[in-house]
């Protein structure tokens, strides 16, 4: 994250599988980040580190302050695919 946060001429960022800590822990890096047009990330087969309520509102705050992002792509396991939060 501090990379992204640092080099402004990254603008596509794919972060790959993340556990419900690195949601929230992208969450927060990226919250000042300006120059990110895209982020792709999935979530972890892990069931035991599932993405929680906590995770995905620091995420939504991200995408609320967040000025420049343009696509999102964030892949949910098939067990949290139909729930309101991945909508």
């Amino acid at each position: 994250m501090e990379a992204a946060n640092a080099c402004k001429n990254i603008e596509k960022l794919h972060v790959g599988i993340i556990t419900d800590s690195g949601l929230k822990i992208l969450a927060e890096g990226l919250l000042g980040n300006e120059s990110l047009d895209e982020l792709t990330f999935s979530e972890t087969d892990n069931h035991q580190r599932y993405w929680t309520e906590e995770a995905r509102q620091a995420f939504v705050k991200l995408l609320k302050c967040s000025t420049k992002l343009k696509s999102v792509k964030a892949k949910f396991q098939k067990v949290n695919k139909g729930s309101d939060e991945a909508k």
